[in-house]
């Protein structure tokens, strides 16, 4: 038996029944079409490729809302009959009607046309927006409040469900870019620069859907940084969340403010904000970036904050084509022993904020600059 686009993620590792993790946007989970049932509604299942390359076709069944069986093993990558031993790491299951469903990607930043293929009945669309574009540091004396560049805010994302009547034989669609990170500062007493704006800071599907990205970081300066915010409301969408807000920075202790998670849904994260020092030039901790997604799977990883001797990173992203939104850019530190001045991390694919730039110090080291801001992404599927 099939089901019409049917598609989860799962965590299970091993050869035994295996944990579904919800529908993933733009799908419907294994339970909410075929239901608990015994073996007499049985379905087709594929499961993987897992994080090692694994795969497996199979028909199973629902002993739980959450639990398929894998009752028969049809064939697998192995060339065997026998359940793969699943790897660690989050792997896709999907089932869908004989005739198939069809998902076109596009994650290249910048314009692009998708064709609608003969036969199709229906067309889901999910947009996410890109992340916002960090700030970088202020550049000021050893006596002076010099605070981190803010981070930029996660992207929004959204979607929804038209007949493909509806839909004309081409569109032009636009995945939105991130901007890139505000530049560093050299010259002295001068505050950073805000992240750069992005060439498109949305991605849309026509002018049927239209998904913003996250709000730009703020530049460095000798007072307190404020969080970024995420876009302004989406259009076209049935559905949609708002991705986390950018960490700020302290202007009394130089701190960087972690990036803010979402707290439900498939939107990306924001990015930390940046370390300063205060005006007894006493470094402040970079803030971390914020997890993507909180629906994708509960465990992606946002991106470290920077400390002396190791750089910030972009976290774990998501798997393209299951549409959840990316981690935040963890912030740069400052070191005043080892003049150290980093720059904040690229935001992650897809939407998460880029993270804060460190503050400098006049004479000694520039800041560090802001991280660009992860890029946006339109999925487009077509059920036939």
């Amino acid at each position: 038996m099939y089901g019409p686009r049917i598609r989860e993620t799962t965590k299970t590792t091993g050869t035994g029944n295996v944990t579904t993790g919800g529908a993933v946007p733009g799908f419907q989970s294994f339970y909410a079409y075929f239901g608990t049932s015994s073996l007499l509604n049985e379905f087709i299942y594929w499961i993987g490729p897992d994080s090692s390359g694994q795969w497996e076709l199979g028909t199973g069944h629902l002993s739980g809302a959450t639990t398929l069986v894998r009752d028969t093993i049809i064939a697998n990558s192995l060339g065997t009959t026998s359940p793969i031993s699943i790897v660690a790491g989050y792997t896709p299951i999907f089932c869908s009607w004989a005739q198939g469903s069809i998902t076109d990607v596009f994650a290249t930043p910048g314009a692009n046309t998708w064709t609608k293929r003969p036969n199709a009945k229906y067309i889901d669309v999910v947009c996410i927006g890109p992340g916002g574009a960090g700030g970088s540091g202020r550049c000021g004396t050893t006596s002076t409040v010099r605070t981190g560049g803010g981070a930029g805010a996660g992207g929004n994302i959204g979607g929804n469900r038209f007949p493909a009547s509806a839909v004309g034989s081409t569109v032009g669609l636009i995945v939105g870019d991130g901007g890139t990170g505000g530049t560093a500062i050299s010259a002295s007493s001068t505050n950073g620069n805000a992240g750069g704006a992005a060439t498109n800071a949305f991605s849309s599907f026509g002018s049927i859907i239209k998904v913003l990205g996250g709000g730009v970081g703020a530049a460095g300066t000798a007072a307190a940084v404020a969080n970024s915010t995420a876009g302004g409301a989406s259009t076209g969408t049935a559905w949609s969340f708002t991705g986390g807000a950018g960490g700020g920075c302290a202007a009394t202790t130089g701190i960087g403010v972690n990036g803010v998670q979402t707290a439900s849904g498939f939107a990306a994260g924001g990015g930390g904000g940046g370390g300063g020092a205060s005006a007894s030039n006493v470094p402040g901790t970079a803030g971390a970036g914020a997890a993507g997604s909180p629906s994708y799977a509960t465990t992606l990883t946002g991106g470290a904050a920077g400390v002396i001797g190791t750089p910030p990173t972009s976290g774990t992203i998501p798997s393209v084509g299951d549409a959840a939104g990316g981690p935040g850019g963890g912030g740069g530190v400052f070191g005043v022993s080892t003049t150290t001045a980093q720059a904040g991390a690229t935001g992650g694919a897809y939407g998460g904020g880029g993270g804060g730039g460190s503050c400098g110090t006049n004479s000694v080291i520039a800041s560090g600059a802001g991280g660009a801001g992860g890029p946006g992404l339109v999925l487009v599927i077509t059920s036939f």
